[in-house]
């Protein structure tokens, strides 16, 4: 992406109506257009670098969170005998037949979360 596309994407994320015509960015103001500088357009991009990295970096860190809670509440259904499982599957109302080999990493999380709820 260049710095002209980077500069627009971040000013209409603020919501500021912005044009592109001729490599030259412009900012719209109800019917007026106005011509942004070289230095405005290169600060501009880099927020939308910064925004990007952010949000990249905080996806990573919800992804982390996921697999740590998959595998914890995994860990904690495997440790359970068949019928502390059952027992756990009528209990949160599972209206599937009651096969704990079933019961997908989802439904282990939201069980695993309401029986560690404080």
């Amino acid at each position: 992406m260049r710095n002209l596309e980077k500069a627009k994407a971040q000013l209409e994320g603020c919501g500021v109506s912005t044009v592109i015509e001729n490599d030259t960015l412009y900012v719209c103001i109800e019917d007026v257009q106005l011509e942004l500088a070289q230095f405005e357009i290169d600060y501009r991009s880099n927020l939308f670098d910064e925004e990007q990295k952010e949000n990249y970096e905080l996806e990573q860190l919800e992804k982390s969170k996921e697999l740590d809670m998959s595998v914890v509440s995994r860990n904690w259904w495997n440790n359970m005998n068949e019928d502390n499982q059952i027992w756990l599957m009528m209990k949160y109302g599972y209206l599937t037949p009651f096969d704990p080999k079933r019961v997908k990493v989802a439904e282990m999380i939201k069980m695993y979360e309401a029986e560690h709820k404080s």
